[in-house]
């Protein structure tokens, strides 16, 4: 990889090199004199520092520990290289801004969600008390949330609606995450899904029960933009432009979050208004044509 992003710069006319995450950093020649720019999906740092402090093993947490420290010091190294460094939040812009990168080069280059989603027509509720959780299954703060929600949240919730049902979708996931829906009463495992409109057509909501991690949620900004309503905890909703109760539900504890899905399960205005005001939200910040002025603006005032 080095040698062939050696040899393109090195065959002329190129104005800016763009490295797409933090691995990608490396590759980018020394030797290069236009504008170089990161794009950091994450701080990832910090992603390894909560990672270490959700973990309950002993060893893991002791060689999770390891891997931030070895993970900063990387990433202080590389974002130093850079003109100018792109994170997709402001919680991550101060992450990345205290490792000693260059004086205002580090701005905000917010994620976008899939393509299509909101030219999709409005859904309606369905009062089938059916929750979705879609992503990647192999992530570790998914998985982690996910073994939670279900282990407490969802238990919980059955008390109180008893034909609630959890689908769980997305790729990477675990022998033992599918074991443990399958064990799980009122689970389902949909497993990778080529089409994800029947999953949101057949969801009442969409749960994120992700915890720790970094940057924010595209699998949140997905669902807003398909107009599903969003019931998560806080760090679900970190780093976007939302605020509860007008965009989405935010539960800080789990007592709001059974107050939250019971409210969103039953309550058709809140439904509504929550759907509407997602999609409103997503079409005004975060479609390409205004996330992506940071990057034009950048470009343009490169000589």
């Amino acid at each position: 990889m080095s040698r062939l992003a050696s040899e393109r710069v090195a065959s002329g006319g190129f104005d800016a090199a763009f490295a797409d995450g933090w691995l990608m950093a490396q590759y980018v020649p020394a030797s290069f004199r236009g504008l170089k720019v990161l794009h950091e999906h994450n701080a990832e740092h910090v992603m390894w520092r909560r990672q270490a402090d959700l973990e309950t093993s002993f060893a893991r947490k002791t060689l999770v520990r390891l891997e931030h420290t070895r993970v900063r010091a990387y990433e202080s190294a590389i974002v130093q290289r850079f003109d100018v460094v792109f994170a997709v939040s402001e919680e991550d812009r101060r992450a990345l801004d205290s490792l000693g990168t260059r004086p205002g080069s580090v701005r905000i280059l917010p994620n976008v969600p899939q393509a299509g989603l909101l030219d999709r027509p409005p859904l309606h509720p369905n009062h089938e008390p059916t929750l979705l959780f879609l992503g990647t299954l192999g992530w570790p703060p998914n998985a982690e949330g996910l073994s939670r929600f279900m282990r407490d949240d969802f238990r919980t919730l059955l008390e109180h609606v008893p034909n609630a049902r959890l689908v769980v979708a997305g790729s990477g996931a675990s022998e033992g995450i599918v074991r443990r829906v399958y064990e799980s009463r009122g689970t389902e495992f949909a497993g990778p899904v080529a089409d994800d409109e029947i999953l949101y057509s057949r969801a009442r909501c969409f749960v994120d029960v992700g915890v720790g991690g970094s940057g924010t949620k595209v699998k949140v900004l997905n669902s807003l933009a398909r107009g599903l309503p969003v019931v998560t905890g806080p760090d679900g909703a970190a780093g976007l432009e939302v605020v509860s109760g007008e965009h989405l539900l935010v539960a800080a504890d789990p007592d709001r979050m059974h107050s939250a899905l019971q409210r969103i399960l039953r309550d058709d205005d809140l439904w509504t208004r929550l759907a509407r005001n997602g999609r409103d939200l997503v079409r005004t910040r975060y479609v390409p044509e205004v996330a992506f002025e940071a990057l034009d603006a950048a470009l343009a005032l490169h000589p």
